[in-house]
């Protein structure tokens, strides 16, 4: 692909002001919200001094949790995770998307006051990322949690984008975190064989219905792969980039069937694709809809030699 960052950005962009209210985004919205956090422990707020720590576990008196939200959208993420955090910085290649989430971010919260705001930048591109890991407000070896949600099938690195993630986060203690498609072949098997047949004959992986839609070239130009990624795949990345200690993974439960939504349909952090539906709220060609499933993901950069 000839430069993916640059459509993504392009794309974006234009559409900005259609994700918040389109109808998918009732489904994606607290299935991410809910995963993060049912998942807390996992993203380093730890209470490491239950008397100088308020109720969402911030130390009131010691380090202050640090987040970075990498293809922050509209800031979901962000959003999720502020009765956690007093300190949120986004980043995301479209410009329209950073206005969102500036317009719509929290300065305080349950009487505290939170610093959340987000710039454009692309820090996955392979020179000079942006904004460099120099600026103060996301230096490298400062953050204490490092999150990209339903974006890394947009990258067209994955393994460099989970690098340069890790090389943000504090060495020996920052935590990597990605939400991405779950791998097709990697999804949770019905129970019982008529149940395996009801659901070969109702919906397909995402990627083969998105490749039966009239539009599908103008979707994959913004996307690296609708494949998803395996345990295996983000295991592999998460080790190479150094940040694989104490790795899980977690398939997030419900499965999410693309189809009958109209329009463009969108993912979690606001970025998403249209699949040329009729009036009817049906594929046209009457393809099978498309499905897919959310993992989580998240691993501890290895400490500085």
């Amino acid at each position: 692909m000839a430069n993916l960052a640059e459509a993504n950005r392009d794309h974006f962009n234009k559409t900005a002001s259609e994700y918040a209210n389109h109808p998918l985004a009732a489904i994606m919205n607290p299935k991410i919200t809910d995963g993060l956090r049912q998942h807390i422990d996992w993203l380093n707020f730890t209470k490491t001094e239950p008397a100088t720590q308020d109720k969402h576990g911030n130390d009131r008196h010691g380090r202050q949790i640090r987040v970075l939200d990498y293809a922050c959208g509209l800031g979901l993420v962000s959003h999720a995770l502020a009765p956690y955090t007093d300190s949120l910085r986004g980043v995301d290649v479209s410009s329209g998307m950073v206005d969102a989430y500036n317009a719509d971010a929290i300065t305080e919260l349950d009487g505290r006051k939170i610093q959340m705001s987000a710039v454009a930048g692309n820090m996955f591109q392979e020179t000079s990322p942006t904004p460099p890991s120099t600026d103060l407000d996301y230096a490298a070896d400062t953050f204490d949690l490092a999150v990209i949600s339903m974006a890394l099938h947009h990258v067209e690195d994955p393994a460099l984008g989970v690098k340069r993630l890790a090389e943000r986060v504090k060495p020996g203690s920052g935590v990597v975190c990605v939400l991405d498609l779950l791998a097709a072949g990697s999804a949770p098997k019905p129970v019982g064989e008529d149940e395996a047949d009801a659901a070969a004959k109702t919906s397909q992986p995402l990627e083969d219905a998105v490749r039966n839609m009239d539009n599908a070239d103008d979707v994959f130009k913004v996307v690296q792969s609708l494949h998803g990624f395996s345990e295996q795949d983000m295991r592999a990345h998460f080790e190479a980039a150094g940040c694989g200690e104490d790795f899980k993974f977690v398939v997030l439960p419900g499965e999410v069937v693309f189809s009958g939504l109209g329009g463009s349909s969108h993912n979690g952090h606001g970025h998403g694709h249209h699949h040329g539906n009729d009036e009817t709220g049906h594929d046209k060609g009457h393809h099978l809809p498309g499905s897919f499933y959310v993992f989580m993901c998240r691993g501890t950069r290895k400490a500085a030699l």
